[in-house]
């Protein structure tokens, strides 16, 4: 991101000095102009360079196309090959009609490497799908030389046909050579300009037609890169670049391949091949994919495993960010077909298998006037994966998803289903909610839901310091809140200070039809802005900015005619329409940076020492936080309980680059934030990158040994597992 800014900017500095200078360029004495003959010798010179440079582009981006692959707008590439075709067919026939030595040609690469060098950064973060970080490995060094020396002969021909046309045997050649080169349309039509200019034009007028010439490319140049960032921006990634696109990648260490002997009844979707997660960071070699429809096709899955001697891991959605869906060389079961739900409308029970999203739900739910209790703040993840991280949400008085199920249906590694709940298998239970799917296999559960209402939504800007005595006080037990979140600012000027408090509660107005749920509009604004925010701290500026200006007027409200009468301002959203988000808007195009979730719980008396931490490790890492929210999590009694007693939970948001310089960083960072929780008592969440240490992890789950002997109780042969258990449990 800061060496495609830098290449822009300089771009745009070059062509503004190139602008001043020639709008301060005297007119040229009568009698200085080229004659015809060596005109037509350098444009035989700059016709031969651009032509072979021209044939070395076209063959290299034909040769490397299966590297290279797509970029953001292939439409704009295409057009680029077009254009390079036509000038070589256009200037080949004159270069081959002109004498080599028919003119002299001055060199002068030393300075036209500067100008080289601006548009080449630009050259090559678009050429490479991945960015210019990784540029090298897809090429290798005889590619970027061939490709260096393509771009710069290439560059110095343009450059020589507007320094030919008006100052072939003058001093001011080269400076003019320069300005072809940095800028040729412009020089161009600037050249074209100079020589139709007709006698006798006044001084101001040239000066007029110069500024008209220079500036007006100018802006239209201006505004084509500016819409490429636009696009870039707003864009969602492509399949290429999505890590949980289907079917997962195959690579040159594990290509996809043919598994004998799989029995019809285990239904194998990928052999070999590698397999990701929604952070891009855990590339992993696997055996292969299994996905199964029904419980006898888990059951064989599992038996084969057994047979094979294989490890499996339970996959959904896959947005845990360590690899607690996959294990190195392991078989994994995506459960996703297991999609199937019925609702009790009666006792207010959903019964959901566990590879359902949560977005099936809530648009099952929606038509039957219910909604769920807890889930997390997005939607594409599974039931299963919900509850295998015990993940909750912003109704403040429910918590976690844990304390909403009535029962589960588990099938551990030889085969056997059960049937587990707080009063039946309590042991298991307590094991299998919160437990990264090691300990079986969640074949579906039984879940409270509650009434589909209408809420108004309140919004107010407090002090991050008032946030404590403010919930004890006035929001806990309080029948008026029904859900809650906060957002912290993310402003340089007010970071981590200012806090964006939202409360939903019930309307004291007559009661009116609920709209049905709707996807959440402006996806490409919320891209933009989240996009911008990584620019670095004006972006961060700017993001909170809008969120605490512009985002209240914008926002989807329902309004009824009653509201309308009495309440025009009020902002009325149903309670599943507060829960109803995608992910849709965090998705982006831009290469080298991915971002990440880190979650820390800690006693609400001890919140506030916590931020003011927190403020001051991420400002020495220099981290790039997006967003930082505050959630009400309750004290729970499982096994990898992350909340010993009641807690504010502080997740953040946070944008890393993809090397190994970017994770070591997000490694020191989360190290030292682990540290600070557990110095106040507090905690951190498992479903994130592994970055903490064993002794780390002891200090925040004390229940570890309980939980590795329960693993090797209800798993003998020890074939589930996946990343995190290899690095931490086994």
């Amino acid at each position: 991101m800061l060496l495609s800014t830098v290449g822009l900017l300089a771009q745009f500095l070059a062509l503004g000095a190139a602008a001043w200078l020639l709008m301060r360029e005297p007119a040229e004495p009568e009698g200085r102009v080229a004659s015809l003959s060596v005109q037509r010798g350098h444009l035989g010179w700059a016709s031969w360079i651009v032509a072979i440079s021209g044939t070395l582009l076209v063959t290299f981006l034909i040769a490397r196309r299966d590297a290279l692959g797509a970029s953001v707008d292939p439409v704009t590439d295409v057009l680029k090959i077009i254009a390079l075709w036509c000038l070589l067919f256009v200037l080949l026939p004159l270069s081959l009609k002109r004498s080599l030595g028919a003119a002299k040609v001055h060199i002068s690469l030393p300075v036209v490497a500067t100008g080289l060098l601006l548009i080449s950064v630009d050259a090559v973060l678009v050429v490479d799908p991945r960015g210019a970080g990784n540029f090298g490995g897809l090429v290798g060094v005889g590619g970027l030389a061939f490709l260096g020396v393509g771009l710069a002969s290439f560059s110095l021909g343009l450059g020589l046909i507007p320094a030919i046309l008006v100052h072939a045997t003058t001093p001011r050649f080269l400076t003019w050579w320069l300005y072809g080169t940095l800028a040729f349309p412009i020089a161009l039509v600037h050249a074209l300009l100079r020589r139709g200019r007709p006698p006798g034009t006044s001084d101001a007028r040239q000066r007029r037609i110069r500024a008209l010439v220079v500036l007006v490319p100018l802006f239209l140049y201006m505004s084509a890169t500016l819409r490429n960032k636009f696009l870039l921006y707003t864009s969602p990634p492509s399949d290429d670049q999505y890590c949980l696109s289907v079917p997962d990648r195959s690579s040159a260490t594990n290509p996809f391949r043919p598994i004998p002997d799989v029995p019809r009844t285990v239904p194998l979707i990928q052999g070999g091949g590698t397999i990701d997660d929604v952070s891009c960071l855990n590339e992993t070699s696997i055996y292969g994919i299994v996905k199964p429809a029904t419980i006898g096709e888990l059951r064989e899955t599992l038996a084969f495993a057994r047979s094979k001697r294989i490890r499996v891991s339970i996959a959904g959605a896959r947005h845990s960010m360590g690899g607690q869906a996959f294990v190195e060389d392991g078989l994994v079961i995506d459960m996703t077909a297991f999609d199937q739900m019925t609702v009790d409308t009666e006792r207010n029970v959903l019964t959901v298998q566990s590879g359902a999203t949560w977005k099936k739900v809530q648009d099952s739910l929606d038509p039957r006037g219910l909604s769920v209790k807890a889930m997390q703040s997005v939607n594409p993840l599974t039931v299963g994966g919900t509850i295998a991280v015990n993940a909750h949400g912003i109704d403040h008085r429910v918590g976690a998803i844990a304390s909403t199920i009535r029962s589960l249906r588990v099938m551990l590694s030889d085969g056997t289903l059960l049937t587990v709940s707080r009063h039946h298998e309590p042991e298991l239970f307590r094991a299998i909610v919160g437990g990264y799917g090691l300990l079986g296999v969640i074949v579906d559960a039984d879940i409270e839901v509650t009434d589909n209402e209408m809420y108004e939504l309140e919004r107010r800007v407090i002090d991050y310091r008032e946030w404590p005595d403010l919930f004890e006080s006035a929001i806990a037990g309080n029948d008026r809140y029904e859900l809650l979140y906060g957002h912290l600012s993310t402003a340089p000027h007010s970071f981590l200070r200012e806090m964006l408090l939202y409360t939903y509660g019930p309307t004291n107005g007559p009661h009116e039809p609920i709209p049905p749920v709707r996807e959440a509009g402006y996806v490409r604004v919320s891209r933009l802005t989240f996009n911008i925010a990584k620019t670095g701290p004006l972006g961060r500026w700017a993001k909170w900015m809008v969120e605490k200006y512009v985002l209240p007027h914008v926002r989807p409200c329902y309004e009824s005619r009653n509201q309308a009468l009495t309440a025009p301002e009020a902002c009325l959203v149903s309670r599943n329409q507060a829960m109803y988000s995608s992910t849709d808007a965090l998705k982006s195009s831009i290469k080298n940076r991915t971002e990440i979730l880190q979650e820390y719980f800690v006693p609400r008396d001890r919140l506030v020492e916590f931020i003011d931490g927190l403020r001051g490790a991420l400002a020495d890492r220099k981290a790039d936080l997006l967003n930082a929210s505050i959630r009400v999590v309750h004290k729970d009694n499982l096994v990898l309980s992350y909340a010993k007693d009641d807690v504010f939970a502080v997740v953040l948001y946070l944008s890393q680059g993809t090397n190994s310089e970017g994770n070591a960083d997000m490694g020191h960072l989360t190290r030292r934030l682990i540290d600070l929780a557990e110095s106040l008592d507090g905690t951190f969440y498992l479903p994130y990158q592994l970055h903490y240490t064993k002794q780390q992890l002891k200090a925040a789950y004390p229940e570890l040994d309980a939980f590795l002997q329960l693993k090797r109780k209800y798993d003998p042969s020890g074939i589930i597992s996946n990343r995190l258990y290899e690095k931490y449990f086994d």
